[in-house]
């Protein structure tokens, strides 16, 4: 029998053998795993839900898209979010109002201009109008939280000079009216309290409270009664009360809480009963700046509002002249004030830290010739206390960096009135 047979004869068998029905070794296990689980839900197959064969099938209308061109749009659509991101933080952060007292980041300064309100940013040099229209408006100075802008209106210039007190916005939105239209005596002065609650007023003239309050959010006012002639003040730095200039015989410093009680003398001012000029409660509450005369010489006094105690800022002798316009940095370290000559028929602003010995002021900014006794310059810190912004009585503008001293003029085309810097959040 040949190989190819006996191959032939087996082969039958070899098929009929494996055609029988078997299981192999381990079919007992993997029986046991399968039903040890459950069977998947026929819901979670998408197909039962979306015909696969229309979600698989390409649009004619719709090009398909590269990976590279995907990846592309991902990443613009992500900056696009961030950019949006940033512009709404940062619009959130104008609008959180900055804090009462102390430092602060700077703000717009505004100014007025043939009537009108604006305000500039002194880092870009945009401008931007606040309060506009037929109205004469100036004087301009904003709530120490920087969400308000306050400004004199006038009224009516003859026979007498008539006036009103007006509220808005930062941006110029709600305006309203503050105080109501009354007649300016010779000497008007008003102040937004810290807390920016409420608004004081010393006016001098007939028939009109001479020292007053006024409640921002009702607008109810309320007469200050002192037994002296007041004059030029200032608040206290938690809005309880004011001090301020007065005269019954020599001029002094007073105090007086706004509700009229706790009148009493601080201390006594050396100087002519008509010499008024600025002087300022520092942040934390502690000191008051004035100035006084003593033997023909003006000097920058501080007093210590919780001790009583007075000392002198600046050198004495050498120094024949006025000083005044009084400024603290809003961190607590300096105080600022002009300086006149009258050996040379100059004035500067001089910086003086309140804590080195009396002879440590030194001058900043430019040095211009007035006239006799003549301020010509008035000077204000930037709300992070990092720069001064001085004023000419001739409108030029200047901006000095503290760190380094040197200084460089501004355009603001504004009025005779003062600047007002704002303060916002940090």
């Amino acid at each position: 029998m040949t190989t190819s047979e006996r191959f032939d004869r087996d082969l039958g068998d070899m098929m009929a053998e494996l055609a029988q029905p078997h299981f192999p070794d381990y079919f007992d296990e993997a029986l046991d795993r399968a039903v040890a689980k459950r069977q998947r839900p026929a819901w979670t197959f998408p197909e039962r839900w979306f015909p696969m064969g229309v979600l698989s099938r390409r649009s004619p209308l719709v090009p398909a898209l590269p990976a590279r061109s995907i990846g592309l749009l991902l990443i613009l659509l992500v900056l696009l979010a961030v950019t949006v991101a940033i512009g709404v933080g940062a619009l959130l952060l104008q609008q959180r109002p900055a804090p009462h007292l102390g430092l602060a980041s700077n703000g717009l300064i505004a100014y007025s201009q043939d009537g009108d309100i604006y305000a500039t940013d002194p880092r870009s040099g945009d401008v931007r109008l606040i309060v506009g229209g037929p109205e004469m408006d100036f004087a301009p100075m904003f709530s120490n939280d920087g969400t308000q802008v306050i400004f004199i209106r006038g009224i009516q210039l003859e026979p007498q000079e008539v006036i009103a007190v007006m509220i808005a916005d930062a941006d110029g939105g709600n305006l309203r009216t503050l105080v109501e239209p009354e007649v300016a005596g010779e000497l008007h002065w008003s102040y937004l309290s810290p807390d920016g609650g409420l608004y004081a007023i010393a006016n001098s003239a007939d028939g009109v409270p001479r020292l007053s309050v006024v409640d921002v959010g009702s607008g109810v006012r309320t007469p200050i009664e002192v037994p002296v002639e007041a004059g030029l003040f200032e608040w206290l730095p938690d809005s309880s009360g004011i001090v301020f200039r007065g005269a019954n015989g020599d001029p002094a410093i007073y105090t007086v809480r706004i509700d009229g009680t706790g009148f009493r003398e601080l201390t006594s001012v050396r100087t002519d009963r008509n010499y008024n000029d600025r002087m300022q409660v520092s942040h934390d509450g502690r000191y008051l700046a004035h100035n006084a005369r003593i033997f023909g010489i003006h000097q920058v006094f501080l007093y210590d509002l919780r001790s009583g105690e007075t000392r002198t800022i600046g050198p004495l002798e050498g120094r024949r002249g006025h000083v005044g316009h009084l400024v603290f940095s809003t961190d607590g370290q300096t105080v600022a004030y002009v300086r006149y000559d009258e050996a040379t028929s100059t004035a500067r602003v001089v910086v003086a830290p309140l804590d080195t010995a009396p002879d440590g002021e030194a001058d900043v900014g430019p040095v211009v010739h007035v006239g006799a006794f003549q301020m010509g310059l008035t000077a204000q810190f930037s709300p992070d206390s990092t720069s001064l912004l001085i004023t000419g009585d001739t409108g030029d503008v200047w901006l000095v960096d503290l760190a380094s001293g040197t200084y460089e003029p501004i355009d603001i085309p504004k009025d005779e009135f003062d600047l007002a810097w704002q303060r916002r959040a940090p």
